[in-house]
């Protein structure tokens, strides 16, 4: 069926806590999928050519393209979601262990996780506040004696 794979892959994410290891492979098998997908995408618009008119045509190639469309987003959304999962690991926890994380992630995901680190930490250092500090007060504080 058209997008299991892909549904699978944000499913997988989503019921996750951690960040799960980079899965190259599904993300190939749904471009494989999709590039497949637009394949018979063009051959039934040449096989029909004169027949595009017709309601059935017509629905197949849509069938066709909104599986290319949802094989994408699905694709994005999982791309997008780790990249949201490492800045808030980044700001929960102030710094991330970069060993431990590494071998969960992909080389892009590494380089983007160090710009990101950096780019945090220029601008920390420009302002002279960690952001990233813990932001409670000690307790006590600001109880009335």
């Amino acid at each position: 069926m058209f997008g299991s794979v892909a549904a699978d892959l944000v499913r997988e994410l989503k019921n996750s806590k951690w960040l799960l290891p980079f899965n190259e492979s599904s993300l190939h098998t749904i471009a494989i999928e999709t590039r497949s997908i637009m394949e018979m995408i063009t051959s039934t618009v040449s096989e029909f050519r004169e027949k595009l008119d017709q309601p059935e045509v017509l629905a197949t190639v849509m069938v066709f393209h909104r599986s290319v469309q949802r094989n994408k987003r699905c694709a994005l959304a999982y791309l997008y979601k780790r990249l949201e999962r490492m800045r808030q690991m980044r700001w929960e926890y102030s710094s991330i262990n970069f060993a431990e994380l590494s071998n969960n992630l992909s080389i892009h995901e590494r380089d983007y996780l160090s710009k990101y680190n950096r780019l945090l930490g220029e601008y920390c250092e420009s302002v002279g506040l960690d952001l990233t500090a813990v932001c409670t007060p000690r307790p006590g504080l600001w109880n009335s004696a």
